[in-house]
């Protein structure tokens, strides 16, 4: 496991988001950068597990995205400064640079479907 999470720069964001949950009150906010990164870490985890692990269930993109901001929201963070019109643009990044690092690598998908549980549950969620 230690070694496909080296392999995975986009995930550090991941695990700092689901793992560290904590009162409102005490949480630092992150800048809207570091926001961008979190949230295009969990679409693009998420999309890699429909298009590359065969999880038909796991929602289109724009159904991730929109639960993404709808975290974003639900922590308190300003979805209105500009940066978060990127989001959809990273999401891709962090998508095609996961592909190309990961091409062929089964064993990342049952490491995403641990990771990405709780997201693509809430994602199947805000269907419709």
């Amino acid at each position: 496991m230690l070694s496909v999470i080296c392999k995975l720069p986009w995930l550090l964001p991941l695990v700092l988001l689901v793992a560290c949950q904590q009162p409102v009150n005490k949480t630092i906010r992150p800048t809207a950068q570091q926001q961008i990164k979190q949230l295009s870490a969990l679409v693009a985890g998420a999309h890699y597990l429909q298009k590359n692990c065969q999880r038909m269930e796991v929602p289109d993109e724009e159904v991730l995205v929109k639960t993404a901001l709808n975290l974003a929201v639900s922590r308190h963070w300003d979805i209105s400064v500009p940066a978060y019109k990127l989001l959809e643009e990273q999401s891709q990044q962090r998508y095609q640079a996961l592909v190309k690092e990961n091409d062929a690598e089964k064993p990342l998908c049952t490491e995403l479907n641990l990771l990405m549980v709780d997201f693509v549950n809430e994602a199947q969620r805000n269907i419709g």
